[in-house]
């Protein structure tokens, strides 16, 4: 029989046939699986004999993280693209601010690779003028340092645009390293709290300064090769055959820590990465981490060989944040800092360059802001110990971020300033990540249309704020002048308030218009006027207001301040160079001043030449000899006050004592009198003259 246009034929008998074979067929197979299974069962048993006699180990996986896919390498080079585009402006900056002590005055790193063995080998503030222990307790960072050595090296010196590029390379580079850490060890596969996370810390204008500020290199790469040390760390636990991936681990870890002492913070971070979210015990997890501590514990000696073990107490303010404060009073300000760290995490604005001498003014422990920020943090840390036994997600976040802002508070030691947008570049990491991690619950969690657009609204919102925020602050960190002048009003800090004094002044000298060029000018004698305000024994700032004057002409105003600079710093290298310029600019006008028969203005500006040069005291006489003028018109007082310019000079001309002696025994001042020609007669003691007179006042006395 036929069916259909396929003319498949039909035979009843043949399909009995073969129904008949395939059961055939179905019936050895079921006794060759029969005997397999038999033959499998004998031979497992024969393995497990073996395995017991040679006491043979089944390994299971015991640390399980999501896998490296195409999507999340994707991801992680869309991390690396967005980097470049937020912080791409920053490429053609110039040298800013703290660049001076990592790159432009400092010597060793100057000399490109022939300066490497010194970077390696002395204290990182070694090569900046000398300045040793500038800070307390010293610091130790020499591969940054190292890394600016190298591009002076390759480009020769003056290439911040080079040292630029290669900061935002390396920012973006560990932004793709932490995509891939948060997606495979943190998060395990949770892609929207991977990508949420990655996003707010490329945008998020804390870290402006770091990227934007080349001397700030060391944090990303502290960050750059903790990161890289976690990776490898956590890929060795998933194949501990990898031997390799383990030492990798711990070398990346010392480099960390020679790029910033912050790096130890991954100690307490990573350990606790496998007691949360490995669900492993703190002994396991740190037993784990064995070879993290035994880099610590190299570094450390290192870094002390070199550091010293001693704390170099300060007596700057700038250097020394609370060095003017009572006990209490500096407690309450590192208590109420902490609270306006966490504020400027959620809300950055306004950021500041520098948080120095009275950004943030003292207060005490009766502030409201203290009391607020001390419930605050007592709440904190109450939660995160209570959840510490629990393993409890948020106590994960909030233990780390105690760590790791507690090594910047100051309260273990002085880090040089009451606070810093760029410490937050690591210690705001955990709160960032709770961000991504509860975002990504709480979209998991309702699956409301209309709630997650406006969960979606939100976090476009934000980031999308924060990414304008960063740009235009990116523009701030142009060069020394365009930083000083945006934060000028942000804070009452001294030294922002002076160095804005210092750009008005560069500013000034390029502008070509009058009017601009006066306007310029004034702002410059505002805001040194504001800073020595907040703080008078300010060195730099009489020095930066002595050059305001100077560059304006105005010589007799510009050596006052430089002469109180001097009171306050005698061995100040900067006014060591000023002081001779200066010098022979006051021998230049009392010269003109002469010619116009000006002799008290010349005899002023003779007086501040020797003053400040002693190649100058050789215009002593012209003392001598207008005193003389005076004494014979009779005018005393001025021929006084001629010789004792002279005698601030010099002491050892009689005829100068004999001439003052005679002006006073005229003026029938004999005590003062006789102590002139008593200093005369010891440099001329057979003086006939002074004896004379001597006996003369003898005689009116005792009259």
């Amino acid at each position: 029989m036929y069916y259909g246009k396929w003319n498949i034929l039909i035979d009843l008998k043949s399909i009995k046939r073969s129904f008949h074979t395939f059961f055939c067929i179905f019936d050895f197979y079921n006794i060759f699986e029969t005997l397999n299974k038999k033959r499998i069962v004998t031979m497992t048993n024969r393995n497990k004999k073996q395995e017991k006699k040679q006491d043979v180990k089944t390994v299971v996986p015991q640390y399980i993280s999501a896998a490296l896919t195409r999507k999340s390498l994707l991801y992680a080079a869309l991390a690396f693209v967005i980097s470049f585009l937020v912080y791409g402006n920053t490429i053609h900056h110039e040298y800013a601010l703290d660049d001076l002590v990592s790159i432009t005055q400092n010597a060793h790193t100057l000399k490109g690779f022939s300066g490497i063995g010194k970077l390696l080998t002395k204290d990182s503030f070694d090569g900046y003028t000398s300045y040793v222990n500038l800070v307390s307790g010293g610091r130790y960072r020499p591969l940054a340092l190292i890394t600016f050595a190298v591009e002076i090296g390759i480009f020769g010196k003056n290439i911040p645009h080079v040292s630029h590029f290669g900061n935002v390379l390396l920012f973006a580079i560990s932004m793709s390293l932490l995509f891939l850490v948060c997606y495979r060890f943190i998060f395990k596969g949770k892609m929207l709290a991977s990508i949420v996370t990655c996003l707010l810390f490329i945008v998020h204008p804390l870290h402006t300064e770091v990227v934007a500020n080349i001397k700030s290199r060391d944090e990303i790469l502290m960050l750059l090769f903790s990161l890289g040390a976690m990776y490898c760390f956590f890929e060795y636990l998933g194949n501990k055959r990898k031997k390799i991936l383990l030492g990798l681990s711990g070398f990346l870890f010392f480099l960390a820590m020679m790029s910033k002492e912050n790096a130890v913070m991954f100690m307490v971070f990573i350990p606790l990465v496998l007691y949360y979210f490995y669900d492993k015990t703190l002994k396991t997890a740190l037993t784990e981490s064995w070879l993290l501590f035994a880099m610590l514990f190299l570094f450390l000696g290192i870094r002390f060989s070199i550091t010293g073990l001693h704390s170099n107490p300060q007596n700057e303010i700038l250097n020394a944040p609370y060095l003017w404060a009572k006990p209490l009073e500096a407690f309450a300000t590192k208590v109420y800092i902490l609270m306006r760290y966490l504020k400027l995490l959620l809300i950055p604005y306004p950021l500041s360059c520098l948080y120095t001498w009275n950004a943030i003014p003292y207060i005490s422990t009766s502030d409201i802001r203290f009391f607020l920020s001390f419930i605050l943090h007592l709440g904190i840390i109450f939660i995160g110990i209570k959840g510490f036994f629990s393993k409890k997600p948020l106590s994960f976040f909030i233990l780390n971020y105690l760590a790791m802002i507690l090594l910047v508070s100051n309260f273990i030691f002085d880090i040089g300033a009451l606070m810093g947008d760029r410490f937050m570049y690591q210690a705001g990491l955990p709160v960032i990540l709770a961000g991504g991690y509860y975002l990504d619950i709480l979209v998991h969690k309702y699956k409301n249309i209309a709630f997650r657009i406006g969960i979606a609204a939100i976090v476009i919102a934000l980031l999308s704020t924060y990414t304008i925020l960063t740009i235009k602050r990116n523009a701030a960190w142009t060069n020394d002048d365009t930083i000083a002048v945006e934060d000028r009003d942000t804070y009452e800090c001294a030294h922002i308030k002076i160095n804005a004094a210092s750009a008005f002044l560069r500013l000034s000298l390029k502008e070509k218009n009058p009017a601009k060029k006066d306007s310029l000018f004034k702002m410059s004698q505002k805001y040194f006027h504001k800073g020595l305000a907040i703080y008078p024994t300010y060195i730099d700032g009489h020095i930066i207001a002595g050059s305001c004057f100077y560059l304006s002409g105005n010589l007799d105003s510009a050596i006052i301040y430089y002469d109180k600079a001097y009171e306050l710093s005698p061995e100040n290298l900067t006014l060591k160079a000023y002081f001779p310029v200066v010098a022979k600019d006051f021998y230049d006008r009392a010269q003109k001043e002469i010619a116009k028969n000006e002799i008290d203005k010349a005899a002023f500006s003779f007086k501040m030449a020797m003053k400040h040069d002693p190649l100058y005291l050789q215009l002593v006489g012209f003392f001598y000899d207008k005193a003389v003028v005076y004494y014979f018109n009779k005018n005393y007082d001025k021929a006084l006050e001629y010789l004792d310019t002279y005698l601030e000079f010099k002491k050892d001309n009689s005829k100068v004592f004999l001439l003052s002696g005679d002006i006073c025994y005229n003026t029938r001042k004999f005590d003062k009198a006789k102590e002139m020609y008593t200093k005369a007669l010891t440099l001329e003691p057979n003086n006939e003259l002074v004896i004379k007179q001597l006996q003369n006042i003898e005689a009116l006395t005792k009259k």
